[in-house]
């Protein structure tokens, strides 16, 4: 896939006035004004100590949209602005651009893109697995509104903004990192998913929305788990994720299966080798030899490892 991520077109001084302008025209006619003493103090203004030592002066940051929106939406505490038409809610709107205004004037990144989800319950993996994220609440009607509203006012800003059907942002934004990495870019992807920790490599780190410039790169995911992160997707094969209501093999827990990926390395390897697992110098052994003993369980492990690896083949267009 050939994309162009162009320069960001804004300079931080200009940033501000080019978002309130936006938001109206997004908005359709002009919306109330940002009261900034209700916002002012949600937001921090201050600059942050960003940790850039690893990182390529030309580097591609990549946001997740939908999360950021979320973000801006439940830290409104009810409050609500309607855009002159005295119809459209425009508050999480609003508050999503405020902290975007903030992350530019903060971070200055030279190449910025973000990512959207598109439906919940279109993805491969609702079809692949019926009851992955079942458990998670509709989106609050008013927030849903917003989506289609927030896309277009990024665009707008001149951020290079993508989606597609059947996919998450986090398909996305591992598609945009293979890209923008395959052509010698530094790669900061700005999620607080941990599902997003199994694209760190070299030139790709991930950065949290409350991290505070902090970076997360191989070293840090090992510190956490013990593993490289590229085996973080046979990690949840084994334990699962509650998060995403992926079950995992009962009775494995995190101790257990970081073992087994420390002598085996990969789900595959771990069933290739079932009847040496008994052996191994880790408490419980024998235990997770026969949690791991039984027919359906090399197929479901490898569902969920399926189930939790991020696609970096999306086709992109904006």
């Amino acid at each position: 896939t050939q994309l162009l991520i162009v320069p960001l077109g804004f300079r931080r001084s200009e940033f501000f006035l080019a978002f309130s302008f936006v938001v109206a025209l997004v908005c359709s006619l002009r919306a109330r004004a940002f009261p900034a003493d209700n916002f002012g103090s949600k937001y921090s203004r201050g600059s942050f100590k960003f940790m850039t030592d690893d990182l390529p002066d030309d580097t591609l940051w990549v946001l997740d949209g939908t999360s950021m929106l979320f973000r801006a939406h439940f830290k409104q505490n009810g409050n609500s602005y309607l855009a002159a038409d005295g119809i459209t809610e425009v508050s999480t709107l609003l508050a999503m651009g405020h902290d975007l205004a903030n992350f530019i004037k903060n971070y200055d990144p030279k190449y910025l893109a973000m990512a959207f989800d598109v439906k919940r319950e279109s993805t491969f993996r609702r079809h692949l697995m019926p009851t992955y994220k079942a458990q998670r609440p509709p989106y609050p009607n008013d927030l849903l509104l917003q989506i289609p509203l927030a896309f277009e006012m990024a665009k707008a800003l001149g951020l290079k903004c993508f989606k597609h059907e059947g996919f998450e942002a986090d398909d996305v934004m591992a598609t945009l990192a293979n890209w923008a990495n395959s052509i010698g870019l530094g790669v900061v992807l700005v999620s607080d998913d941990k599902d997003m920790w199994q694209l760190v490599k070299d030139r790709v780190h991930i950065m949290g929305f409350k991290s505070s410039g902090v970076l997360t790169g191989e070293p840090e995911v090992y510190d956490k788990y013990g593993l490289k992160p590229h085996q973080l997707i046979d990690l949840i094969g084994l334990m699962g994720d509650s998060a995403d209501n992926i079950p995992g093999i009962r009775g494995i827990g995190i101790k257990g299966a970081v073992a087994l990926l420390q002598e085996y390395h990969t789900i595959e390897r771990i069933f290739d080798n079932l009847e040496s697992i008994r052996n191994l110098n880790v408490r419980g052994a024998k235990g997770l030899s026969s949690k791991l003993n039984f027919p359906e369980a090399k197929q479901n492990a490898l569902l969920f490892k399926n189930i939790a690896t991020l696609r970096d083949d999306v086709p992109l267009e904006e």
